[in-house]
């Protein structure tokens, strides 16, 4: 017990000081550059159980693009135009049980010519490109992971 305590306790204590700070950090930037009053947030239950959610999922990830993922469902769920309750528990979920590939491939689809101009790639011709030459120009580390990258796409299609 006392080697778990000492070994764990520490990194994890950490964690969630900084992901305290990071999250309090992005809700003061919404109040002042949204007007997104705290005391509306303390009383909207919904907000609350996507802070809790979002923050349990932070806790178990020492994935930083897993966690800003958590972050902004947080500050989503703090505007006025907020997710549904549903689809905020399922987005959360689905960021703590799926992979950083998810989530980059999410991003790239999200928008690939706006992707490939962020990164300061060339756009590959998307309309001729299939899924594989399109994830492959754009990180170059999953060539030759072929089937690595059909379940990735296979997980983000079941889900919608």
């Amino acid at each position: 017990m006392e080697l778990f305590t000492s070994v764990v306790a520490p990194p994890l204590e950490k964690r969630r000081d900084e992901w305290m700070q990071n999250v309090g950090e992005a809700l003061q930037e919404l109040q002042t550059e949204r007007g997104i009053d705290p005391e509306d947030l303390r009383s909207n239950e919904g907000f609350v159980d996507t802070v809790l959610q979002a923050s349990q999922a932070a806790l178990r990830t020492s994935q930083q693009e897993k966690r800003d993922a958590l972050r902004n469902a947080i500050l989503h769920a703090a505007l006025p135009s907020a997710p549904d309750q549903s689809l905020q528990q399922m987005f959360v979920s689905w960021v703590e049980v799926l992979t950083v590939w998810h989530l980059r491939i999410l991003n790239l689809f999200d928008d690939p010519p706006g992707w490939f101009a962020r990164e300061g790639k060339r756009t590959p011709e998307l309309v001729m490109g299939s899924l594989s030459a399109v994830l492959e120009d754009a990180y170059p580390e999953l060539r030759g992971r072929r089937g690595f990258y059909d379940q990735v796409w296979n997980d983000l299609h079941q889900r919608g």
